[in-house]
């Protein structure tokens, strides 16, 4: 089976702690893969720990592209969407164009990779259970969602806030609008492990087309994937990796809920 085809039912989630890599040479060599332009912005970053970050999440965003397309992972060519969403640039060598996205947060990177030119997107946040979850909510949350987080338990209120902010950057970033829509004017909710989505009329011309999966990582962080005609039901499969060395199946701390 064609690389690309074992990707067309459901997408690969590719983990990336980079707390795990200090290796001098290797992180030389992640340097080598990157083009000047990803140069330019690693070096805009203030802090070692955000240039390291940024380092190891597009070392790995590049291993896994050329993994999948079987592609060296320095001949890919990025270009950047309308509102800053990489896309290749340079035509794939295979009849099946390749949907991606990335996301870091608190060391770790994740990269969704999926067949096909529908879109995908992803987000992990790691979980700061002292931030003031009720003014972010009244902010940026639907109302629903707000009404439905005053309801969980206070002690997994952060848990929660975190599962529906993926979600909801998830789907933006499957868009590739940035913060173009308003947050509150779409959002998400969970009966059973079942996510419900649901959109004010307008935001979206066909909300029916989305599906979601949310779960969380070694318990403290969450991890949402939206898909543009997805299937049914899907279950992303997970790999850990440390680019240019290894990589292995994972599985979710828990699966929080999927759409149906």
């Amino acid at each position: 089976m064609d690389v690309v085809d074992s990707l067309l039912d459901a997408p690969v989630l590719w983990v990336c702690d980079s707390s795990e890599i200090s290796d001098q040479s290797l992180l030389e060599r992640y340097r080598q893969l990157l083009d000047p332009v990803e140069l330019a912005r690693l070096e805009r970053f203030r802090f070692a720990s955000d240039r390291h970050l940024f380092l190891v999440s597009h070392a790995l965003l590049r291993c896994v592209l050329g993994r999948s397309l079987d592609r060296e992972p320095e001949s890919l060519v990025f270009e950047r969407g309308v509102h800053g969403k990489p896309l290749l640039s340079d035509p794939a060598p295979s009849s099946v164009p390749l949907s991606f996205n990335l996301s870091h947060s608190g060391g770790q990177a994740v990269v969704a990779v999926r067949a096909g030119a529908a879109a995908i997107g992803v987000d992990i946040e790691s979980h700061h259970p002292g931030r003031r979850f009720a003014a972010l909510a009244e902010r940026y949350f639907s109302s629903e969602e707000v009404r439905a987080l005053r309801a969980v338990h206070a002690e997994a209120r952060s848990e929660r806030f975190y599962d529906l902010w993926t979600l909801k950057e998830a789907y933006l970033k499957a868009r590739g609008t940035g913060l173009q829509l308003p947050l509150g004017d779409f959002g998400f909710s969970f009966q059973g492990d079942t996510v419900l989505f649901s959109a004010k009329a307008g935001l979206d011309p066909a909300p029916w087309r989305w599906r979601f999966w949310c779960a969380r990582l070694a318990g403290t962080f969450s991890v949402s994937v939206a898909l543009e005609s997805g299937p049914v039901v899907f279950e992303p499969q997970l790999m850990r990796m440390i680019p240019l060395r290894e990589s292995v199946a994972i599985s979710a701390g828990s699966r929080i809920g999927y759409s149906r």
